[in-house]
């Protein structure tokens, strides 16, 4: 599907498409989190349950964020669930998988939102 769909080398777009899958994860920690709470996907910004300290944008990274802090939140040191980058590099590896796995643009999206769907639920 790659070649046939872009003028981009095959790797440059696969490193997009894990780019997009990591920032996708990402949202779906925030749906996971907020929407069994019945709280706002868009606001508050994102915030350390422990403390209530909101976090930096840097912070909020895909996956560079949980590595940056060291798992720990900046304002109070309390530890953070590895469950966060875990979801954010099966975002990143779903929507690369859908890319790499499907014949056409279309089946690729909704293969990676199957997979994402898979990873909220369980």
């Amino acid at each position: 599907m790659l070649a046939e769909t872009t003028d981009l080398p095959a790797r440059a777009l696969l490193a997009g498409i894990a780019l997009l899958g990591l920032c996708l994860g990402s949202f779906l920690n925030v749906v996971i989190w907020r929407l069994p709470r019945g709280e706002s996907l868009v606001r508050p910004g994102s915030r350390c349950p422990a403390c209530g300290v909101p976090h930096r944008r840097r912070d909020n990274l895909p996956l560079l964020g949980w590595l940056l802090l060291r798992g720990h939140c900046r304002g109070c040191a309390a530890p953070i669930s590895p469950r966060y980058p875990v979801v954010e590099l099966l975002g990143g590896a779903s929507a690369t998988a859908a890319v790499l796995l499907t014949p056409t643009p279309a089946a690729a999206a909704v293969t990676a939102a199957v997979l994402l769907a898979l990873v909220a639920v369980f």
